[in-house]
């Protein structure tokens, strides 16, 4: 309940660093949130560390795979450095 909470008041965006089977459990809540939202524009959400986000834990091709042809799709990111999650957040409408 504690982690649904705080995803439903994550609006500017939901930066996710490396982590194991906790972090994925929200990193999937708030996916599925974001996979059926119809109103509204969503906020971002950005994966930091793509070695780990596509070979430790392979999490990444799948968030891609359901963002395909979604709104969900434009608001996923990975990116390799924490110094390139503001520039996402900032564009953000």
């Amino acid at each position: 309940m504690r982690e649904d909470l705080l995803l439903e008041h994550s609006t500017a965006g939901l930066v996710v660093l490396p982590g194991a089977a906790g972090t994925t459990q929200e990193i999937f809540q708030m996916s599925t949130r974001m996979y059926y939202e119809k109103d509204g524009p969503l906020p971002p959400m950005i994966l930091v560390g793509k070695e780990h986000w596509n070979e430790k834990l392979p999490v990444w091709p799948l968030l891609h795979a359901l963002g395909a042809g979604r709104p969900m799709g434009q608001a996923l990111h990975l990116v390799d450095s924490i110094d390139e999650v503001p520039d996402l957040i900032a564009a953000t409408p």
